[in-house]
């Protein structure tokens, strides 16, 4: 029984073996849009980016609300973009720019004032 199944099971790991990953030609490249990342569910947020660091973008746009904001101690807002700055961290190690856009949340405090440093694109200072 085994000399008439090995044969099959070769045959299956040499055509295993052979497939290989499609590659994207050069004139192509992909990129990653996230927005309201801010609120309930930091370890779903940490799971994207992992996973966005494993595809490899040519950049990721982030569209606003990336912190939960309109808190009442500029303590709070600071602790929410330190979190923040955490989690997109392996975005950097990956070398992937990620260029914010400022959203509602981000930017206002509990009275609807403006505050805060937030975050800025890759590279900038």
């Amino acid at each position: 029984m085994l000399h008439r199944i090995l044969p099959l099971l070769l045959l299956g790991v040499t055509v295993v073996s052979a497939v290989e990953a499609p590659t994207a030609p050069d004139h192509e490249f992909s990129f990653v849009v996230l927005g309201d990342s801010q609120f309930h569910l930091p370890n779903k947020f940490n799971q994207v980016i992992d996973e966005i660091v494993h595809l490899f973008p040519a950049f990721v746009i982030q569209v606003g609300d990336m912190i939960s904001g309109k808190v009442e101690t500029e303590e709070v807002f600071r602790a929410q973009w330190e979190r923040f700055k955490g989690q997109i961290a392996p975005l950097e190690k990956g070398d992937i720019p990620f260029m914010p856009v400022p959203g509602n949340h981000d930017v206002y405090d509990s009275e609807g004032k403006l505050g805060g440093e937030g975050v800025t694109p890759s590279g900038s200072p």
